[in-house]
Formats: C-alpha cells, structure tokens, sequence
C-alpha cells in the first residue's frame, strides 16, 4: 500500500488529479486581418488542487498545540519544490506548493490505524487543500 505524500508529508487520503504538462498556445489576431495563428509557447503544466487528511495524536484535546505545529509545517513548504506522491503511486519529483490551507480539523470519537495508529492521548483528523503545480518535466526512461 501506497503512502501519499507532499515534501515528506505522509496523508491518509491526498484526493485529486494532478495536471500534466502540455502544450501552451498563444492565439496570435490583428485588427482587419482575416483568420488567426497560434504561437507555441511550451509545455507547461496548469495548477491544480488536491485534498489531503491525516491524523495526528495530541496530549491535550483542549490545547492541540500539535494541529498547529502541523500547520507551521504545511505553512513552511509555501514556495518550495518538493516530491509529491499520489495515491496510486505515482512520484511526481519536482512539484511547486503554491498554498495550503487547512479547511477541517476533527476529533473522532475512535480513532483505529491511520498515521497515528491509535497512540494514547486524543487524535484529531487533519484536512488540508494544496494549490500545486508541475515545475518540471517528468524524465523519459
């Protein structure tokens, strides 16, 4: 079984697509001149989004000072080109973090696997979006 990840981030889920690069046009018009052209401008990958959740145990339900350790943490990969590992399996090795925010944090009532694998203390389950984008060209074997 796969572990998704993004920058050494391990999830539980990372749902989404990711883009693959393709070619970039430019559509080139002028005023009174009949038909159009089209420059080629490059591959090129569009953004994209994916959906992350993890868990994480913290000592104190009241005080989870872990959710925002875990925040600093996705905060920190901001700007950076990291690897991104999908849910297949796939090893995407250079990927931009454009943003991430967490949208979700849960606590539920049994926590069974995961991350965490049901440590003592609390666990509170992680969601996060990542605004992503292919930075470079995956290698032809």
């Amino acid at each position: 079984m796969v572990t998704p990840s993004i920058g050494g981030q391990l999830f539980n889920t990372l749902k989404g697509t990711v883009q693959p690069f393709g070619q970039s046009v430019e559509e080139i018009t002028r005023p009174h001149v009949d038909g159009v052209a089209f420059y080629l401008q490059g591959k090129r990958a569009a953004r994209f989004q994916l959906e992350s959740s993890v868990d994480i145990a913290v000592a104190d339900a009241d005080e989870p000072v872990e959710v925002a350790d875990l925040q600093q943490a996705y905060a920190d990969l901001k700007g950076q080109v990291v690897q991104l590992v999908d849910e297949v399996g796939n090893t995407w090795p250079a990927v931009m973090v454009w943003d991430v925010e967490i949208i979700d944090t849960v606590r539920p009532a049994l926590s069974v696997g995961g991350q965490t694998g049901g440590e003592e203390g609390y666990t509170f389950i992680v969601i996060a979006r990542w605004a992503l984008q292919l930075a470079a060209l995956p290698e032809e074997s």
